[in-house]
């Protein structure tokens, strides 16, 4: 009886484990009903690609994404981050809310900070989610 109780025991185990082992394996490689999702990992090469931005008086970061706001005319506003990540970046603007965030069905593992500089001369709002950063580096009128 004690063999029989060990084996099942020790097949509970073995199962317990490739089932862990499989749906780690699965989310990192997309599937596990993630089929449609992209996992990507930066690949360290920073490249800075310009920004065209219409009027916005609210900004809403998420995602682990570093915003820095200069209160400035100037119409130069960038995003730095690794060439396979910066295209996943999505910004949007509705309603004068400018929306910062990773394209839907996308993961990435940056291995280097994600920084959007902007600059801006009034904004009404600030919204950070999701271990996101503003950094107002200069005084914005409100």
């Amino acid at each position: 009886m004690k063999k029989v109780i060990q084996i099942v025991l020790i097949a509970g185990v073995m199962l317990f484990e490739c089932a862990s082992s499989a749906y780690a394996i699965g989310s990192i490689g997309g599937s596990n009903n993630q089929a449609n999702q992209q996992h990507i990992l930066g690949n360290g090469e920073i490249i800075h690609k310009p920004l065209v931005l219409t009027k916005y008086n609210i900004v809403s970061v998420s995602k682990g994404i570093i915003v820095n706001i200069n209160s400035s005319q100037d119409q130069k506003n960038e995003i730095i981050a690794e060439s396979n990540i910066a295209n996943l970046v999505q910004i949007t603007i509705k309603a004068e809310k400018l929306t910062i965030s990773v394209k839907s069905n996308s993961s990435i593992y940056p291995t280097k900070p994600i920084i959007v500089n902007l600059n801006a001369e009034n904004l009404s709002n600030l919204q950070a989610q999701n271990s996101a950063t503003i950094n107002v580096k200069s005084p914005v009128k409100t």
